[in-house]
Protein backbone atom coordinates (compact mmCIF):
# COMPACT_ATOMS: atom_id res chain seq x y z
CA UNK A 1 0.00 0.00 0.00
CA UNK A 2 0.99 3.37 -0.61
CA UNK A 3 1.39 6.56 1.67
CA UNK A 4 -2.40 8.37 1.54
CA UNK A 5 -2.09 11.49 -0.98
CA UNK A 6 -0.96 14.95 0.98
CA UNK A 7 -3.65 17.43 1.56
CA UNK A 8 -4.29 19.75 4.35
CA UNK A 9 -6.80 17.24 5.75
CA UNK A 10 -4.21 14.70 6.20
CA UNK A 11 -1.57 17.35 7.95
CA UNK A 12 -4.14 18.15 10.38
CA UNK A 13 -4.42 14.79 11.25
CA UNK A 14 -1.23 13.04 11.32
CA UNK A 15 1.14 15.84 12.05
CA UNK A 16 1.23 15.39 15.50
CA UNK A 17 4.58 15.07 17.17
CA UNK A 18 6.23 14.48 14.27
CA UNK A 19 6.12 15.71 10.56
CA UNK A 20 4.72 12.36 9.13
CA UNK A 21 6.96 12.90 5.74
CA UNK A 22 10.28 14.48 6.68
CA UNK A 23 10.43 12.98 10.85
CA UNK A 24 10.69 16.77 12.54
CA UNK A 25 9.47 16.73 15.51
CA UNK A 26 6.73 19.16 16.03
CA UNK A 27 6.74 19.29 19.88
CA UNK A 28 7.56 23.28 19.63
CA UNK A 29 4.47 24.00 17.66
CA UNK A 30 1.92 26.47 18.74
CA UNK A 31 -0.43 23.77 20.05
CA UNK A 32 2.27 22.20 22.66
CA UNK A 33 3.13 25.29 23.61
CA UNK A 34 0.18 26.68 24.53
CA UNK A 35 -0.79 23.11 26.17
CA UNK A 36 2.31 23.14 28.35
CA UNK A 37 1.75 27.09 29.47
CA UNK A 38 -1.40 25.89 30.42
CA UNK A 39 -0.37 23.09 32.46
CA UNK A 40 2.69 25.67 34.07
CA UNK A 41 -0.38 28.06 35.02
CA UNK A 42 -2.50 25.01 36.94
CA UNK A 43 1.27 24.06 38.93
CA UNK A 44 0.44 25.93 41.74
CA UNK A 45 -3.15 25.00 42.23
CA UNK A 46 -1.79 20.68 42.78
CA UNK A 47 -1.36 19.49 45.70
CA UNK A 48 2.05 20.22 47.42
CA UNK A 49 3.01 16.33 47.47
CA UNK A 50 2.62 14.72 44.72
CA UNK A 51 0.62 11.30 45.18
CA UNK A 52 1.19 7.97 44.24
CA UNK A 53 -1.87 8.03 42.29
CA UNK A 54 -4.29 10.85 41.29
CA UNK A 55 -7.39 8.78 43.07
CA UNK A 56 -5.60 8.93 46.53
CA UNK A 57 -4.96 12.63 46.26
CA UNK A 58 -9.24 12.62 45.56
CA UNK A 59 -9.78 10.13 48.41
CA UNK A 60 -7.71 12.30 50.60
CA UNK A 61 -9.29 15.59 49.69
CA UNK A 62 -6.42 17.48 49.35
CA UNK A 63 -7.44 17.89 45.32
CA UNK A 64 -10.49 18.75 43.83
CA UNK A 65 -10.59 17.07 40.35
CA UNK A 66 -8.44 14.68 38.55
CA UNK A 67 -7.74 12.09 35.72
CA UNK A 68 -8.51 8.66 36.79
CA UNK A 69 -9.06 5.19 35.67
CA UNK A 70 -12.44 2.93 35.72
CA UNK A 71 -10.78 0.78 38.22
CA UNK A 72 -10.49 3.84 40.46
CA UNK A 73 -14.17 4.57 40.86
CA UNK A 74 -14.86 1.75 43.26
CA UNK A 75 -12.38 3.07 45.22
CA UNK A 76 -13.61 6.75 45.24
CA UNK A 77 -17.06 5.06 46.25
CA UNK A 78 -15.59 3.17 49.21
CA UNK A 79 -13.98 6.62 49.65
CA UNK A 80 -17.67 8.55 50.52
CA UNK A 81 -19.31 5.73 52.34
CA UNK A 82 -15.64 6.42 55.07
CA UNK A 83 -16.26 10.12 54.84
CA UNK A 84 -19.94 10.59 54.88
CA UNK A 85 -18.98 13.80 53.35
CA UNK A 86 -17.12 13.85 50.32
CA UNK A 87 -19.22 13.35 46.94
CA UNK A 88 -17.90 12.89 43.68
CA UNK A 89 -18.84 13.81 40.39
CA UNK A 90 -17.96 12.45 36.56
CA UNK A 91 -16.81 14.63 33.80
CA UNK A 92 -15.95 13.41 30.61
CA UNK A 93 -12.49 14.02 29.69
CA UNK A 94 -11.57 18.11 29.87
CA UNK A 95 -11.22 19.35 25.90
CA UNK A 96 -9.89 22.55 24.07
CA UNK A 97 -12.00 25.52 22.49
CA UNK A 98 -8.88 25.42 19.93
CA UNK A 99 -7.19 23.39 17.26
CA UNK A 100 -4.11 24.44 15.59
CA UNK A 101 -2.93 23.86 11.84
CA UNK A 102 0.11 23.38 10.81
CA UNK A 103 1.18 26.98 10.23
CA UNK A 104 0.19 27.97 13.83
CA UNK A 105 -3.15 29.56 13.13
CA UNK A 106 -5.97 28.75 15.75
CA UNK A 107 -9.32 28.06 15.19
CA UNK A 108 -12.44 27.74 17.44
CA UNK A 109 -14.69 24.37 17.60
CA UNK A 110 -17.92 24.96 19.16
CA UNK A 111 -18.42 22.18 21.59
CA UNK A 112 -14.91 21.69 22.66
CA UNK A 113 -11.72 19.21 21.16
CA UNK A 114 -11.90 16.49 23.59
CA UNK A 115 -10.84 13.59 21.93
CA UNK A 116 -9.44 11.15 24.50
CA UNK A 117 -5.15 10.61 23.55
CA UNK A 118 -5.96 7.79 20.75
CA UNK A 119 -4.01 4.53 22.44
CA UNK A 120 -2.88 5.66 25.35
CA UNK A 121 -4.31 2.73 27.51
CA UNK A 122 -4.51 -0.18 25.03
CA UNK A 123 -3.57 -3.33 23.87
CA UNK A 124 -2.40 -4.92 21.43
CA UNK A 125 -2.94 -8.71 20.38
CA UNK A 126 -0.74 -10.47 17.80
CA UNK A 127 0.21 -13.98 16.81
CA UNK A 128 4.11 -14.51 16.79
CA UNK A 129 5.22 -16.22 13.82
CA UNK A 130 6.43 -18.83 15.60
CA UNK A 131 3.99 -19.86 17.67
CA UNK A 132 2.87 -23.48 17.49
CA UNK A 133 -0.24 -23.32 17.47
CA UNK A 134 -1.40 -20.54 15.71
CA UNK A 135 -5.03 -21.24 14.43
CA UNK A 136 -5.85 -21.44 18.31
CA UNK A 137 -3.94 -17.90 19.58
CA UNK A 138 -6.20 -16.50 16.67
CA UNK A 139 -9.58 -18.02 17.91
CA UNK A 140 -8.37 -17.29 21.44
CA UNK A 141 -7.87 -13.55 20.49
CA UNK A 142 -11.11 -13.43 18.38
CA UNK A 143 -12.88 -14.63 21.69
CA UNK A 144 -11.00 -11.68 23.65
CA UNK A 145 -12.20 -9.19 21.47
CA UNK A 146 -15.36 -10.37 21.12
CA UNK A 147 -18.73 -9.05 21.69
CA UNK A 148 -19.67 -10.93 24.13
CA UNK A 149 -16.45 -11.03 26.02
CA UNK A 150 -15.79 -7.59 25.72
CA UNK A 151 -18.63 -6.72 27.09
CA UNK A 152 -17.58 -8.91 29.87
CA UNK A 153 -14.11 -7.24 30.49
CA UNK A 154 -15.89 -3.90 30.27
CA UNK A 155 -18.28 -4.43 33.08
CA UNK A 156 -15.62 -5.85 35.41
CA UNK A 157 -13.95 -2.72 37.82
CA UNK A 158 -10.77 -4.47 38.53
CA UNK A 159 -9.73 -3.79 34.87
CA UNK A 160 -10.67 -0.56 34.22
CA UNK A 161 -10.78 -1.63 30.66
CA UNK A 162 -13.05 1.41 29.26
CA UNK A 163 -15.56 0.86 26.79
CA UNK A 164 -14.64 0.06 22.92
CA UNK A 165 -18.30 -0.59 21.21
CA UNK A 166 -21.03 1.81 21.30
CA UNK A 167 -23.14 -1.12 21.34
CA UNK A 168 -22.03 -1.22 24.88
CA UNK A 169 -24.29 1.89 25.97
CA UNK A 170 -27.47 -0.03 24.17
CA UNK A 171 -30.24 0.13 27.13
CA UNK A 172 -30.14 -3.94 26.68
CA UNK A 173 -26.53 -3.65 28.18
CA UNK A 174 -26.25 -1.17 30.55
CA UNK A 175 -27.40 -2.75 34.05
CA UNK A 176 -23.91 -4.08 34.07
CA UNK A 177 -22.74 -0.77 34.86
CA UNK A 178 -24.04 -0.52 37.89
CA UNK A 179 -21.10 -2.89 39.13
CA UNK A 180 -19.12 0.52 39.65
CA UNK A 181 -21.15 0.76 42.96
CA UNK A 182 -22.48 3.91 41.87
CA UNK A 183 -26.19 5.28 42.66
CA UNK A 184 -28.09 5.35 39.72
CA UNK A 185 -27.57 9.53 39.02
CA UNK A 186 -23.79 9.21 38.75
CA UNK A 187 -24.48 5.92 36.80
CA UNK A 188 -26.15 8.03 34.28
CA UNK A 189 -23.55 10.60 34.41
CA UNK A 190 -20.55 7.88 34.05
CA UNK A 191 -22.64 6.42 30.87
CA UNK A 192 -22.89 9.47 29.60
CA UNK A 193 -19.44 10.72 29.95
CA UNK A 194 -17.92 7.18 28.30
CA UNK A 195 -20.39 7.04 25.70
CA UNK A 196 -18.62 10.31 24.20
CA UNK A 197 -15.33 9.60 24.51
CA UNK A 198 -16.68 6.74 21.92
CA UNK A 199 -17.70 9.12 19.18
CA UNK A 200 -16.13 12.57 19.56
CA UNK A 201 -16.22 15.52 17.16
CA UNK A 202 -12.11 15.14 16.19
CA UNK A 203 -11.05 18.13 15.10
CA UNK A 204 -7.15 17.28 15.73
CA UNK A 205 -6.74 13.93 17.11
CA UNK A 206 -3.62 13.19 19.41
CA UNK A 207 -1.86 10.08 19.01
CA UNK A 208 -0.01 7.67 21.18
CA UNK A 209 3.84 7.81 20.37
CA UNK A 210 4.70 4.35 18.96
CA UNK A 211 8.15 3.93 17.61
CA UNK A 212 10.91 1.32 18.41
CA UNK A 213 13.17 3.75 20.64
CA UNK A 214 9.95 5.25 22.18
CA UNK A 215 11.27 5.00 25.59
CA UNK A 216 14.15 7.54 24.77
CA UNK A 217 12.08 10.09 23.54
CA UNK A 218 9.60 9.94 26.72
CA UNK A 219 12.54 9.69 29.15
CA UNK A 220 13.38 12.97 27.27
CA UNK A 221 10.14 14.82 26.79
CA UNK A 222 9.45 13.86 31.13
CA UNK A 223 12.94 15.32 31.82
CA UNK A 224 12.15 18.97 29.92
CA UNK A 225 8.79 19.29 31.14
CA UNK A 226 9.02 18.49 34.77
CA UNK A 227 12.22 20.46 35.02
CA UNK A 228 9.62 23.47 33.19
CA UNK A 229 6.68 23.29 35.79
CA UNK A 230 9.14 22.95 38.85
CA UNK A 231 11.08 26.27 37.79
CA UNK A 232 8.86 27.99 35.34
CA UNK A 233 11.22 27.74 32.05
CA UNK A 234 9.52 29.80 29.30
CA UNK A 235 7.29 27.06 27.47
CA UNK A 236 8.38 28.32 24.20
CA UNK A 237 12.06 27.79 25.45
CA UNK A 238 11.31 24.40 27.03
CA UNK A 239 9.71 22.65 24.05
CA UNK A 240 12.86 24.13 21.75
CA UNK A 241 14.73 22.33 24.11
CA UNK A 242 12.49 19.34 24.21
CA UNK A 243 12.83 19.28 20.32
CA UNK A 244 16.54 19.38 19.96
CA UNK A 245 16.96 16.37 22.30
CA UNK A 246 13.97 14.86 19.82
CA UNK A 247 15.77 14.78 16.92
CA UNK A 248 19.20 13.56 17.82
CA UNK A 249 17.85 10.61 18.91
CA UNK A 250 18.03 7.65 15.87
CA UNK A 251 17.80 8.67 12.05
CA UNK A 252 15.07 11.12 11.13
CA UNK A 253 14.46 9.11 7.97
CA UNK A 254 13.76 5.70 10.06
CA UNK A 255 11.84 8.06 12.23
CA UNK A 256 8.87 9.24 9.98
CA UNK A 257 8.94 5.41 8.20
CA UNK A 258 8.01 3.98 11.65
CA UNK A 259 6.10 7.17 12.78
CA UNK A 260 3.57 6.48 9.15
CA UNK A 261 3.52 2.89 10.09
CA UNK A 262 2.12 3.24 13.72
CA UNK A 263 -0.66 6.16 12.41
CA UNK A 264 -1.52 3.18 9.57
CA UNK A 265 -0.09 4.66 6.78
CA UNK A 266 1.53 1.42 5.35
CA UNK A 267 4.07 2.33 2.92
Amino acid sequence: MSLVKENDKDTLVYDYQFDKKTGEPLIASPGFEKALSLLQRLAPCRPSARAAHPADALAAGTAVAGLITLADVPALRRAEDATKGIRFGISRVPGSELVYGRGGTAGKVQDGNFVPYVGSGGWLGAVSVGAKSPAAAREFLAHLTSPAVSLEIVYEPAWGGGPTRSAQFELSNRAGWFNYGLPADRTTQLISALEKSINPPIENPAFRLRLSDQLAYLQAEAEVLNKALDDGTPAAAALEELAKRWNAIGDPAKRAREYRYSLGLIE
